[in-house]
């Protein structure tokens, strides 16, 4: 099967799949297209027992990630989370996004 997606999403993941981060992430400045003011994203290296893809979070699950590990991204290396979609109002378009659900932050 070839995955069409290199990123964690609707295409790539299923509701309820087991995804570890692999890294710390890393740090964008994108352009938004509505206004064409930058905005900063982070860009993990997550794996979902079949693929290593990227994991892009959006602002709440930013707040889930940092509630369950911790402000530093670093410790973030190792932990899982369960993929749930839900979807968000994004640039004008109903889009499907993963929001983690933390398993257990103690024993990740």
């Amino acid at each position: 099967m070839e995955i069409e997606s290199k990123y964690l999403d609707e295409e790539s993941a299923e509701e309820g799949e087991i995804i570890e981060i692999l890294d710390e992430g890393a740090k964008e400045i994108k352009i938004s297209p509505r206004d064409q003011s930058s905005y900063t994203v982070y860009n993990f290296l997550v794996f979902n027992g079949r693929y290593n893809l990227v994991y892009t979070p959006n602002g709440d699950s930013i707040k889930i990630l940092i509630k369950a590990f911790g402000r530093e991204t670093k410790n973030w290396k190792g932990k899982k989370f369960q993929v749930k979609f839900v979807e968000k109002l994004l640039f004008g378009q109903l889009k499907k996004v993963v929001i983690p659900q933390i398993l257990d932050a103690k024993a990740n």
